[in-house]
């Protein structure tokens, strides 16, 4: 998986419910598969509502493809943060095992 298709908008983590994912690692698969379980809908396109990119840190070092590349530079000029895997794995952690609030 380099990048991720899809479209999509709606509620969810802060608001927001959109992340690109860029790269193959195991550890970005793993933050995928988290994501989609808190509800996060996966698209191509930066674009000023997500949540956040999430790529492996060689993408994030500019050792990835020049679309890669691109697409990070698109996201940071729209001030959207670009986590690793395992930023992106504690993110979204949080939001998956988060217990509804309850009052007595």
């Amino acid at each position: 998986m380099r990048t991720t298709k899809a479209g999509g908008r709606g509620q969810g983590l802060d608001g927001r419910r959109t992340m690109i994912f860029i790269g193959e690692s195991d550890a970005l698969m793993e933050a995928f598969t988290l994501a989609r379980k808190a509800g996060v809908i996966p698209v191509e396109e930066p674009d000023p509502d997500l949540l956040c990119v999430v790529a492996d840190e060689d993408v994030l070092d500019g050792a990835g493809l020049p679309l890669e590349a691109d697409v990070l530079r698109q996201a940071r000029a729209l001030g959207v943060p670009c986590l690793d895997p395992c930023q992106a794995h504690a993110l979204l952690a949080s939001a998956v095992h988060r217990a509804p609030l309850t009052t007595r």
